[in-house]
């Protein structure tokens, strides 16, 4: 299980959900929604964590971010080679292969545990991304680019190596957005769509990179072990990644309307908040 330790003056987001109780999965979606870190007991993914944690990858964007059903597509026509996943197995075909396995098997077993969680989202793009880089003292951030997002998305994490993965989480965007909407221009937070707002926000409160690790609020501390799954609307949650090396993220582009409550949608928060009072 997900070992936390608590800053006392930062709220309490963690919840626990035992996947195996029907009455403490029908609060999820509900907890999800309101902007909860929620980790999963009693449910594992079944991998070789050994195998994989043995590979070693370029580390490149590609594959900080590998788009894995784009690539099992491509490889199911015979383009897979374009990914460059070969030279990685310095053309072991049999190692190869079992890799291949290896990812079609999670990401089925992700897939199922998303649609048995979530039943009544309408997903319109089911990204799973596999993180298979080292990644050390990432800024503090909320997943809102410098863009507009409209959907909704469904984000489950699981650490698919043999040590922890380690996140600090700070404030939730409700938090960010009640507390530091002054820190931006007034005539700005009237005009800009909600994505740059956030964008905005997110920088104005953390800063980038370059302060990583020493922006000077408050976290709690996650050690995520291995085959541990957890899940967060990473738009309502400032997290870091301080230390990981393997895991996989889904991000299930979600039809607004298929929410159980779509005023919980970011855009709707931030409308709430820079309306006049």
């Amino acid at each position: 299980m997900v070992r936390i330790f608590r800053h006392k003056d930062l709220e309490d987001y963690f919840k626990a959900i035992d996947y195996r109780d029907s009455g403490e999965r029908a609060k999820l979606v509900e907890l999800y929604e309101a902007g909860k870190v929620i980790a999963l007991s009693n449910v594992k993914i079944e991998c070789d964590n050994a195998f994989l944690a043995s590979l070693s990858f370029p580390q490149t964007d590609a594959f900080k971010k590998f788009k894995s059903v784009t690539f099992l597509k491509e490889y199911a026509a015979g383009r897979g080679d374009a990914f460059g996943l070969k030279d990685v197995f310095e053309r072991d075909q049999g190692k190869y292969r079992y890799f291949i396995e290896q990812m079609k098997s999670v990401n089925a077993q992700i897939d199922t545990i998303c649609k048995t969680l979530f039943p009544r989202y309408r997903s319109l793009k089911a990204p799973i991304t596999w993180r298979v880089t080292e990644t050390v003292n990432e800024n503090v951030h909320v997943d809102v680019y410098n863009e507009d997002l409209p959907d909704h998305h469904l984000r489950l994490f699981v650490n698919i190596d043999v040590v922890p993965r380690i996140w600090h989480t700070s404030y939730s965007l409700e938090y960010m957005l009640a507390n530091f909407l002054n820190k931006l221009d007034p005539a700005f937070v009237r005009t800009a769509t909600a994505g740059r707002i956030c964008h905005d926000l997110n920088f104005a409160v953390f800063g980038g990179f370059d302060v990583a690790g020493r922006e000077g609020h408050l976290k709690h501390i996650a050690f995520f072990d291995p085959n541990e799954i957890w899940l967060v609307d990473s738009r309502k949650i400032a997290h870091q990644i301080f230390y990981g090396r393997q895991a996989i993220s889904t991000d299930y582009q979600i039809d607004v309307a298929s929410m159980n409550d779509p005023s919980k949608h970011y855009y709707a928060l931030v409308e709430r908040y820079r309306a006049p009072r």
